[in-house]
């Protein structure tokens, strides 16, 4: 698996942040990663894309960590809802901070950075103003 160290990490980062999961081969492919934001727990299917599987992880995280209320099955960039959206973006900025936490500012690479995690291209502009901020 390319991103293994980054699973990994985001399994540890949920366990911190009291965020339970369960990884499954037991769903069929195609079958979304969900979470249920109440009861603070992912679960996520590890027969969907391996090189969009971090992104997926962080995504669920970050329905958690907005404080959205329901249940939420992941639905990659295919989604317009402004909770989708954040999700996304809260996502975005967990792998960013990982991702970028040992590199050099002056050798920060975005379009390295979302081809790594297959992060949608329509979030290239909003990707560029988050890491300014950092």
């Amino acid at each position: 698996m390319m991103n293994n160290l980054t699973v990994t990490y985001l399994f540890n980062y949920a366990m911190i942040h009291d965020i339970q999961f369960e990884a499954t081969h037991l769903l069929q492919p195609g079958t979304p990663s969900c979470c249920n934001t109440t009861n603070r727990k992912m679960v996520i299917n590890l027969n969907n894309d391996e090189e969009g599987l971090p992104l997926e992880i962080a995504h669920e995280i970050g329905h958690i960590f907005n404080g959205d209320k329901g249940k939420f099955y992941y639905c990659g960039d295919s989604s317009s809802s402004p909770i989708e959206v954040n999700a996304h973006k809260t996502g975005i900025k967990i792998l960013a901070n990982y991702y970028f936490e040992e590199i050099p500012k002056e050798e920060w690479n975005v379009d390295n950075f979302m081809y790594y995690y297959c992060i949608p291209p329509s979030y290239k502009d909003w990707v560029i103003e988050y890491l300014k901020s950092l």
